[in-house]
């Protein structure tokens, strides 16, 4: 049976998702929360959350699903230690560090893959399975085929069915952080990309601002595949927003229907796109939030309120009152499922006069409808002699519910048992520095003195025929997999070719990687921020990695651990990655692509374009420079996107010079830092 899973921004939505029918919901507390800005759960609400959700047979997953820092370590186990104490369902994770965590505190606790690991291919999912992970929550960019590829690996799936969709491939945007140090993978995305940028310079074009998903029409298809749970997207919504979509997720589940407009006027982005699912990439995707779709939400708010403020039925319960002269009044309530409690009153007297007892009892218990329950039988074993006050009846149900849903709540509330964590990790001995250079093509690297170069990583269509010699070059993998066979093939290749390094880009590339004689890079895309994420990687066979870029100098100078490090310091760094083409779906073809958006402000970012595979990078506009600095690492990484072979030689040397900059440049957040 797949799951209807809502989001929880609030302790308000929790009730809004509860009373529109949710069968797990997911939220997270005030550390660590992809959603930062969101309201989030107090510590102290936690529990009761908890409580709330399994009283109804509801499962409560818990979202700490942000890059942490080595100073962090402290409260990401304070975190873990709380969700242990409260009984939460599972924990949803980024972080590799966090993941580590996790397995060593609450070995019990069911963990879950965020999208933001960018998991879309079978061998992501295999090695999540391998990591500990129970389920993946896949990338929304999966079309039914991949997903219906990733759920036959075993695991549990996870796919987003309704709410907004972000240009950029979850955990590879940069955007934010870059543009305003406010970082989507610390839980602070300021949304940029809802901003205008045009591409053909048009004041009202937003080239960046995708309509909301809504497959809530897919839904069957998608539990015959089996997948596990239909996620909502919006812990940032309103409660009427939760309720609506849960409500309707609910009624297309079981009832092969939904009201899709009443869904457009509550909040969409000038209507909904079910584009990556139906794998129809195009300029119909494209939407932004106009005045339209703001009149129409203030309309129907207070019509969902209406409908959601009454519990959703849980379950039946059944009574057995009794009440006889010279002793105690009891009720026993029974739900539909077994539980039973029994709650005694007080002892009663002889009425002046006989009154139709049983009538008033069935009329008072059957006031259920602040509760999880509808009435089922209701016995009753009594004398029209007895006075049983009406007050006493209602304290009686009121008594028998609360206890039914503490019994409910325990049932099924796991308290894990949670020790800290006893990682020590080396103190990190320094390596002579080197350098790297990723390049696009060949023939940028041939006035380069490659004897000074380390190591040159390049797609393998530029590899095999560059004349590089083998113990220099590494092949760099596809950031995004739409044909998980086509790298596959590509590995095979390389490695017949007799290459022997590999860029991994994603954590699904270690997976293909695994048990072949070659030696592994992890690139930026991982996103290492944390001393155990790169002691995780290492345990996964990595032999150094390319750390986030929104490390500071000095966080970069803390780490700890024997994996060797490196950071770019040049470069037009990638701040999206991208499955739709800005710049084919405003012109609905390539011809005459200029390759560029331009922003509000008149600056300009390149479109790195890899469409035979199926993907696309925006680039940033100012470019990073670092070369007359020297970062605390083992290894420098210069980045080339469109240089020519002139300019790429220029490059090189003015790292060796220390050249000071000139002219428009930036220093990335080396020394600004996110928040």
């Amino acid at each position: 049976m797949s799951e209807i899973l809502s989001p929880v921004g609030s302790y308000e939505t929790l009730l809004a998702a509860l009373d529109s029918g949710a069968d797990a919901v997911y939220f997270g507390s005030k550390h660590f929360s992809a959603r930062q800005n969101a309201t989030n759960i107090s510590e102290e609400e936690i529990p009761d959350l908890v409580f709330e959700c399994h009283k109804r047979g509801v499962k409560a997953y818990q979202a700490i699903n942000t890059l942490f820092f080595d100073d962090e370590r402290k409260m990401v186990e304070a975190e873990l230690e709380r969700a242990a104490a409260a009984g939460v369902d599972g924990l949803i994770i980024q972080d590799a560090g966090v993941l580590r965590l996790a397995r060593e505190c609450i070995p019990e606790m069911p963990l879950h893959a965020s999208t933001q690991l960018t998991i879309h291919s079978p061998s992501g999912a295999k090695i999540a399975k391998r990591l500990g992970f129970k389920r993946v929550v896949l990338s929304r960019e999966c079309t039914l085929g991949q997903i219906e590829e990733i759920v036959r690996t075993g695991i549990e799936t996870e796919v987003f069915v309704h709410g907004a969709l972000c240009m950029s491939v979850s955990g590879q945007c940069y955007l934010s952080a870059m543009l305003g140090s406010r970082s989507a993978n610390r839980g602070l995305c300021a949304g940029a990309c809802r901003l205008p940028f045009s591409v053909d310079k048009s004041k009202d074009d937003y080239a960046l601002s995708l309509k909301d998903l809504c497959a809530l029409d897919r839904l069957e298809t998608l539990k015959e595949i089996g997948v596990t749970s239909f996620k909502i997207e919006g812990r940032m919504k309103r409660p009427e927003y939760v309720a609506a979509a849960t409500a309707e997720c609910r009624r297309s589940l079981y009832e092969g229907r939904f009201n899709k407009q009443l869904l457009r006027d509550v909040f969409s982005r000038d209507g909904f796109t079910n584009g990556y699912i139906e794998n129809k990439i195009d300029g119909d995707m494209f939407g932004h939030r106009q005045k339209e779709d703001v009149l129409s939400a203030k309309d129907t708010f207070s019509a969902i309120h209406e409908e959601y403020k009454n519990p959703f039925k849980r379950n039946v319960v059944s009574f057995s009152f009794k009440g006889y002269v010279g002793e105690n009044a009891s009720l026993q309530a029974t739900d539909s499922e077994g539980k039973s409690v029994t709650v005694y009153g007080e002892r009663l007297e002889k009425a002046r006069r006989n009154t139709p007892n049983s009538d008033i009892i069935n009329r008072q218990l059957s006031k259920l409808g602040d509760t999880i329950y509808s009435l089922g039988e209701v016995k009753i074993y009594t004398s029209d002699d007895a006075f049983i006050p009406v007050s006493m009846i209602n304290s009686l149900r009121r008594q028998a519910v609360d206890e039914l849903d503490k019994i409910r709540a325990e049932q099924i509330t796991f308290v894990k048992r949670f020790k800290n964590s006893d990682i020590k990790l080396p103190e990190k001995v320094a390596s002579a520095h080197t350098l790297r250079i990723r390049a696009q093509r060949a023939q940028q690297l041939e006035r380069i003195d490659l004897s000074q170069v380390e190591l040159v990583c390049l797609p393998l269509s530029e590899a095999q025929h560059s004349g590089i010699s083998k113990e220099k070059l590494c092949v760099t993998l596809d950031r995004f997999m739409v044909d998980e066979s086509v790298t596959k093939a590509e590995i095979d290749k390389a490695i017949a070719a007799g290459i022997t390094h590999f860029l991994a880009q994603n954590i699904a590339h270690l997976e293909l990687l695994k048990d072949k004689d070659v030696t592994v890079h992890a690139g930026f895309g991982m996103n290492i921020t944390n001393s155990y994420s790169l002691d995780e990687l290492s345990k996964l066979g990595v032999a150094d990695a390319e750390l986030s870029l929104e490390l500071t100098d000095r966080k970069i100078s803390s780490l700890k651990g024997n994996i060797r490090c490196g950071v770019a310091v040049y470069g037009k760094l990638p701040l999206m990655l991208l499955r739709n083409c800005p710049i084919k779906a405003k012109k609905n073809s390539c011809k005459g692509c200029q390759k560029k958006l331009v922003d509000r402000k008149g600056k300009t970012f390149t479109i790195s374009c890899h469409k035979g595979k199926g993907y696309f990078e925006l680039l940033n506009a100012d470019t990073l420079y670092l070369l007359d600095k020297r970062i605390d690492t083992d290894f420098s990484v210069i980045f080339l996107s469109d240089e020519t072979d002139v300019e790429a030689a220029e490059i090189v040397d003015r790292y060796f010079s220390k050249e000071l900059p000139d002219g428009d440049f930036t220093r990335g957040l080396y020394y600004r830092g996110i928040f």
